[in-house]
């Protein structure tokens, strides 16, 4: 077996823990769906409307207003609530598809103005202040993001009680505390750390907003990445922590198989505090990738898996058995989808270079997403007649 097949090898090895997001996420938010689920499967059977899963956040500017300015962005309909009819204008597809593509691109804004924050904070030598506000960030986002997923889970099975919510708070902090422990001040347990904060942020990203504002976070967040990996500030905040002193090994420098990280020695200055090219960078050994970048992967994934299982009813797959199937097999097509997108990126990998670990894999699952549509609104022609709204 020839050197290059071996290392290929032991990096698809390495690669099994990130792609794993992908299946486990999808998985529980799954889980935590099949209400939702059940209700379609009654709505179908009846010919009624089958309705995507429901979202508590919608955008940062609401998608009512967004999607007026649209024509045919909204569509007057008739409900019934408490015994009274109630006529309201609510978006259609257009307008939710608007709704999302601007929305996403103001929450990639934020998260873009929120780099150049940082790396200027970081040239300026706030190290302290830095590590404050990561460790402020990392417990208030994992706690809410645990107590959101375990409410679900149990809402899900059915266990959920009201006098649940204080306990769950308090085992949310517990599991909180050592995790940002781990990412912000413990090397050793940081990979692990990164991984399970991965899967309980991908969940909560992935049932907060609709598929419609995160695909196209997604997307945007792929091509920010690109250009602030290759010539913006991830690459400047890398450099400048070098010129700093880093307390580490300097980050994805390589990612190729085969090609070992080169190593620095540390400077006196800013001995002692974490090297913030590391902070909430998941390594492998002999490739890196972000904590944002574990985030996308697992919601995007998870977001795709819950939506399709929810409409499955509308192209006429109503028992449980068969969507938890299908679900089953969206989630595996997509954790391979990821880690094609993951290969495509190491082939690209110069030594001595940075390179973003999103455009690939999300672009992948994109792809994905928009091919299994078709074949989805296929299926309906055949088995119902008619088409259905992927969104």
């Amino acid at each position: 077996m020839s050197p290059f097949i071996k290392v290929t090898a032991r990096w698809l090895l390495q690669a099994v823990p990130v792609i794993m997001l992908v299946l486990v996420s999808s998985l529980l938010l799954t889980a935590s769906s099949i209400e939702e689920f059940r209700t379609n499967s009654l709505s179908a059977k009846e010919g009624e409307e089958v309705t995507p899963p429901s979202s508590p956040v919608t955008g940062l500017i609401p998608e009512e207003e967004l999607s007026s300015v649209v024509p045919s962005g909204t569509k007057t309909v008739t409900y019934n609530e408490s015994g009274e009819n109630i006529t309201a204008e609510v978006p259609t597809g257009k307008g939710k598809a608007f709704s999302g593509l601007v929305n996403g691109a103001l929450l990639v804004a934020i998260g873009a103005v929120s780099g150049l924050t940082f790396y200027l904070l970081l040239k300026r030598g706030k190290k302290r202040a830095l590590i404050i506000i990561f460790s402020a960030l990392f417990l208030f986002i994992i706690s809410l993001g645990c107590l959101l997923d375990s409410y679900l889970l149990l809402e899900g099975a059915g266990l959920w009680r009201e006098n649940l919510f204080v306990p769950l708070i308090l085992l949310s902090i517990l599991i909180a505390l050592p995790l940002t422990g781990a990412i912000v001040f413990s090397p050793r347990f940081r990979p692990a750390a990164l991984l399970a904060i991965s899967v309980i942020l991908g969940v909560f990203l992935a049932y907060s907003l609709p598929i419609y504002v995160i695909l196209p976070l997604s997307v945007g967040a792929a091509l920010w990445d690109w250009r602030a990996a290759r010539k913006g500030v991830i690459k400047r905040i890398v450099e400048l922590e070098d010129l700093l002193g880093s307390t580490g090994r300097r980050v994805a420098k390589s990612a190729h198989p085969g090609r070992k990280t080169p190593r620095k020695l540390a400077r006196k200055k800013g001995k002692g505090l974490p090297d913030f090219t590391e902070i909430g960078l998941y390594d492998a050994g002999e490739w890196q990738i972000g904590l944002g970048d574990l985030v996308i992967y697992s919601a995007l994934g998870a977001s795709i898996v819950r939506h399709y299982f929810v409409i499955l009813p509308a192209v006429g797959i109503t028992t449980l058995a068969q969507g938890l199937i299908v679900a089953l097999l969206l989630a595996l097509s997509l954790s391979l989808v990821c880690l094609a997108g993951l290969v495509r990126t190491s082939l690209y990998v110069q030594e001595g270079d940075i390179f973003p670990a999103l455009p690939f894999p999300v672009g992948g699952m994109a792809l994905f997403y928009a091919a299994y549509t078709m074949v989805l609104e296929v299926f309906s022609l055949i088995k119902t007649g008619g088409l259905f709204s992927p969104i």
